[in-house]
């Protein structure tokens, strides 16, 4: 799992945002490794990040520890050609 898995998973879902939780789990990865690759993935503005509890709708996808965690999700025109 690299940057590209990541960029091109969240583009394949462009109307969803994810939790980092989700993500780990869907690509079976360490905590680390996915914060890392979604941290440069925003620095580098292929995504961008806002908290759960505004953008994810379905509630009973957050838990009492990720109300107030970031979720994610790939940018309006993002110049990736993935």
């Amino acid at each position: 799992m690299g940057q590209h898995d990541v960029l091109a998973y969240l583009k394949k879902h462009r109307n969803r945002w994810f939790l980092a939780r989700e993500l780990m789990e869907n690509f079976n990865v360490a905590r680390g490794s996915i914060v890392r690759t979604l941290k440069v993935l925003e620095e580098t503005n292929y995504i961008k990040s806002q908290l759960a509890n505004k953008v994810i709708r379905d509630k009973s996808r957050l838990k009492k520890t990720t109300k107030l965690a970031l979720a994610y999700s790939i940018k309006n025109g993002s110049n990736s050609n993935n």
